[in-house]
């Protein structure tokens, strides 16, 4: 299949005027995503890396119109997969809508217009959600868990829910160790 070149990704990012920072942002997010699909690739596995550049790229396209809502931090993943579907792109949608990893149950929580499982299930969602949550400073499993232990009050998260986003991520990264990451 094929999917936006960086190219037509950074167009889209623009035409939906996303901020710099946003777009900065999803560079970087592309260039550590490439980076652990080569290392698992290079271990032997199947890993689309163009599904996972690009899924990297416009991870954050839907914060056209969250971004300044109540609930938008968490609900900008369901608009990401809502309008790459609408663009035609539905396997780049799956991974997109997935990058914050909200199940059902939490997407209800949060207002989502239409509920439903967003959890990375395919490898390349997996490496698109680890990928977005590595910053400088925040590159180990354990500083990733400092953060969002942290910043867990600041989205109202209830204990119950913040448990479960920690134990996804520390589910996912192990994972992705086990099949060859290297942060």
């Amino acid at each position: 299949m094929r999917y936006p070149s960086e190219a037509e990704a950074l167009y889209l990012l623009r035409k939906y005027r996303l901020f710099k920072e946003i777009i900065e942002h999803s560079k970087n997010v592309a260039r550590i995503a490439v980076k652990i699909a080569e290392d698992i690739r290079a271990a032997g596995h199947e890993v689309d890396v163009g599904l996972v550049r690009s899924a990297a790229l416009l991870h954050d396209i839907g914060k056209w119109k969250y971004n300044r809502q109540k609930g938008g931090l968490l609900l900008h993943a369901y608009e990401s997969g809502r309008l790459l579907k609408e663009l035609g792109w539905p396997e780049l949608a799956e991974v997109c809508e997935s990058h914050f990893g909200l199940n059902k149950e939490e997407a209800m929580f949060y207002g989502c217009p239409e509920p439903h499982d967003m959890l990375p299930k395919s490898l390349e969602a997996k490496i698109v959600f680890i990928a977005d949550k590595i910053r400088p400073g925040r590159s180990s499993k354990e500083d990733i868990i400092k953060y969002f232990d942290r910043k867990a009050k600041d989205w109202k998260l209830p204990p119950d829910m913040k448990e479960r986003l920690i134990s996804r991520i520390v589910k996912i990264w192990e994972e992705l160790e086990r099949l060859g990451m290297r942060v």
